[in-house]
């Protein structure tokens, strides 16, 4: 490997962990459109009308915090594709968690 490659390699990960850290990158709200927004549009379900994304609907599957979201989009279960982290990062996957939680009540 040629020198330089390895120190691009290290450098395009801390890039990568530092956005993860900080508020830096998109939204909640436009992550969740770019992801989400198609099956739940305005916090509904376009595929089981039962589960949507309001506070109620999601407590009755024991999904009440933005941490709960981000781990349910890793493994949903019937219905829903999985997202992984490659999909969507850790800290992305939190900030569509944060925006699911705050707007969707």
């Amino acid at each position: 490997m040629k020198p330089w490659l390895g120190g691009m390699i290290v450098l395009v990960v801390c890039l990568g962990m530092a956005a993860c850290r900080g508020e830096a990158g998109p939204s909640g709200a436009a992550l969740f459109k770019l992801h989400c927004a198609g099956c739940h549009p305005d916090g509904g379900n376009t595929v089981n009308l039962r589960r949507t994304l309001k506070a109620a609907d999601r407590a009755a599957y024991g999904i009440r915090t933005a941490a709960d979201v981000a781990a349910f989009i890793r493994n949903p279960g019937v219905g829903m594709p999985s997202f992984t982290a490659g999909m969507i990062p850790p800290c992305e996957a939190k900030k569509i968690g944060r925006y699911v939680v705050e707007t969707f009540r």
